[in-house]
């Protein structure tokens, strides 16, 4: 799903109870959380990963980020 996130660009992707996030801007976060994942591992990949999020955008953008940094999430 993240990998096609550039062909909707500013489109809204997400829509909370905090406001509207476009497909760039949850990509975006998912990156810079992904490099923080890999950081805390270490660089090792196909580690479980468990979070607990809201039922809001945060939930994607951590599935995102797991998923980016080679976790199983």
């Amino acid at each position: 799903m993240f990998k096609n996130a550039h062909l909707f660009g500013d489109r809204t992707a997400i829509r909370d109870n905090h406001g509207d996030y476009s497909y760039t801007g949850i990509y975006l976060s998912s990156r810079q959380l992904a490099g923080q994942i890999t950081d805390e591992l270490s660089g090792k990949e196909l580690e479980r990963v468990a979070f607990l999020c809201p039922n809001d955008a945060s939930y994607v953008i951590t599935q995102w980020a797991c998923w980016m940094s080679g976790q199983i999430g």
